[in-house]
Parts: C-alpha cells; sequence; structure tokens
C-alpha cells in the first residue's frame, strides 16, 4: 500500500477484518490484530489448536495474496510484548517498560497538551487502574472547564478551576 494515501490505515485495517474474519468468528478471544500486528493466543500446551490456527491464518492470506515478512514473525512463544502489553503464559499485563515511563510522569500539568497527555496515557493502561473512573474524572472536568474558558492563559484558567479566581 502507498504512503501517504488519505484513510490507507483504515482501509487496509477493514481489509484485514473482513479477510480474518473467519478466524475471529472459529476461535474467539484467540486471534487478534492491530493494524499489521497480529497475534494468536493459546492456553500454554495447546499447540495443536496453535498450530491449527496458523495454519488457518496462513491460508486466509494466501487466499487473498498478502504475505507475511518471516523475519518479523515469532511463533509458539510462551512470553511476548504485543502492543505495550506484556503476555506471559496466558496472562496480560502493563510491560515493566511502560509502568517506569508512567511512575517517571511529570505530575505538575501546566498546558492543556500535558493534562490530555496524562488522560490518554492513563486511558490506554485503564484495565489495570482500579477507580479508574475516579482518578480520571477530575482531570476530564478540568478539561471541560478549560474549554469553556477558551481565550484565558492556562494558569488563568487553572487558577479559576481550582481556586474559583479570576484573574
Amino acid at each position: 500500500m502507498p504512503f501517504g494515501l488519505c484513510m490507507a490505515p483504515a482501509t487496509f485495517t477493514r481489509m484485514l477484518n473482513e479477510i480474518l474474519w473467519p478466524l475471529y468468528a472459529k476461535y474467539p478471544g484467540m486471534f487478534r490484530h492491530y493494524m499489521d500486528d497480529c497475534i494468536i493466543m493459546t492456553e500454554p500446551g495447546q499447540w495443536a489448536l496453535h498450530e491449527e490456527i496458523c495454519h488457518m491464518f496462513f491460508d486466509l492470506l494466501e487466499q487473498h495474496q498478502l504475505f507475511l515478512k518471516l523475519a518479523k514473525c515469532k511463533f509458539f512463544q510462551t512470553e511476548m510484548d504485543y502492543l505495550g502489553i506484556r503476555i506471559k503464559e496466558g496472562e496480560l499485563m502493563i510491560d515493566p517498560v511502560k509502568i517506569s515511563r508512567i511512575t517517571d510522569w511529570p505530575t505538575t500539568l501546566t498546558t492543556t497538551k500535558e493534562v490530555q497527555s496524562t488522560l490518554g496515557l492513563l486511558g490506554y493502561h485503564r484495565p489495570w487502574i482500579p477507580n479508574f473512573t475516579k482518578i480520571a474524572k477530575p482531570l476530564t472536568d478540568l478539561l471541560a472547564d478549560i474549554h469553556a474558558m477558551h481565550g484565558r492563559s492556562f494558569k488563568d484558567q487553572m487558577s479559576y478551576v481550582i481556586f474559583g479566581i479570576s484573574v
């Protein structure tokens, strides 16, 4: 697919969704893809099932003249990283590298963009954050208040939102 085409990623994803639908239907929860990153997840020790799903995946790709780059493929792994998530022995967890990035994240937010970035980071890791909505609500409310005060500096907006002081 040529680079620079408008909507090319969405078109490619839709195409893969249609082509790989039989995998999703026959093996629910065992196959996932995001853009061109595909993963087959079976329980440890179910090598025959894993192999069966792989064969079906390869057959579907061949039928539609799609190809894999073998150097990027990993087969029969018990532990791997997939889109920032560590999969180990059938369990999903946050990648340890991501945890260090989260703990090093700045706690003083001085711009609207920083608040939005923080919400994005937290939202991606939502499944592992207990009471996520209680944590995110003040930040989301802050953004709503800031957007309502468009035109003022961020410092003035924060002063008004937090302390009720109009500067």
